[in-house]
């Protein structure tokens, strides 16, 4: 559907779906449950946001899946019993079970010095961030102006581009910012499937209803899983061509939803 429906017209057919099911609560993180920032460091979960997360925590299984690394997330989050994926889901840890994708830990050390690279080439540049993400690394040109975003661009392809000849990185557009990772099949759909998995092996009692909202490029493979299996939800005013089943257009959308789900969830 490339035209989500309203939030207005969510609540009744929502919890005609849920009946019967144990909802499994799955979110990214920026643009999602926090709203972007300049400085991407200086991103912080909202305390209402917060308290929602623990609620939801209690009465249904959460998951945070992000393109942060897990080391942020559980610093940023901090919440007990919710389910964490760092990296685009290359590394995920849930209460007794952890994971990393044993192909980017294998590529870690090749991400390591391409980052150190773009942190010397691009070494007193004003508003160009390097982070370095141990699996990953995304280079950030949100602070740039925008006349020199087009040259920066350019430059960090003019580097990039023969370790990308091997095949064994690429490289996805965000939200201003290009994010280098390891080629290999693997997204944040594959780390919501591990999830669920790992999750219905313990717990195979009820079926269940997963629930994702995303906002962007890396979210799109994930929101068109989770439709087919559940519901769906983009966070921005538009889909953009991203198949959800509802559009959140707001973030005070997103904690109306929150709170919907906990409400329902009693």
């Amino acid at each position: 559907m490339n035209n989500p429906k309203a939030m207005d017209d969510l609540f009744p057919r929502f919890t005609r779906r849920m009946k019967g099911k144990q909802l499994f609560f799955l979110a990214d993180f920026d643009g999602t449950l926090v709203p972007i920032r300049r400085d991407p460091a200086k991103v912080v979960l909202s305390l209402r946001v917060r308290r929602l997360l623990e609620v939801l925590s209690q009465r249904m299984p959460v998951a945070i899946i992000s393109g942060r690394p897990l080391t942020f997330l559980e610093k940023a989050i901090a919440i007990p019993n919710i389910i964490l994926a760092g990296n685009h889901g290359l590394e995920i840890h849930m209460r007794d079970q952890s994971f990393r994708h044993p192909q980017a830990v294998v590529g870690a050390k090749r991400i390591r010095l391409l980052a150190r690279r773009l942190k010397r080439v691009f070494q007193g540049i004003p508003g160009v961030l390097i982070e370095d993400k141990g699996l990953t690394l995304t280079f950030h040109y949100r602070m740039v102006v925008p006349r020199l975003r087009e040259v920066v661009c350019e430059k960090f392809y003019e580097i990039v581009g023969p370790v990308l000849e091997n095949d064994l990185l690429r490289v996805n557009q965000g939200k201003m910012c290009l994010e280098v990772k390891p080629n290999i099949d693997w997204g944040k759909e594959k780390a919501i499937l591990w999830i669920l998995d790992a999750y219905l092996q313990n717990y195979p009692e009820k079926p269940v209803l997963p629930v994702f909202i995303g906002d962007d490029e890396t979210d799109r493979v994930a929101i068109t899983l989770i439709k087919k299996v559940g519901v769906s939800f983009f966070r921005g005013e538009r889909a953009r061509g991203i198949q959800a089943t509802y559009c959140v257009p707001t973030h005070e959308g997103m904690i109306r939803l929150l709170k919907y789900l906990a409400e329902c969830s009693v």
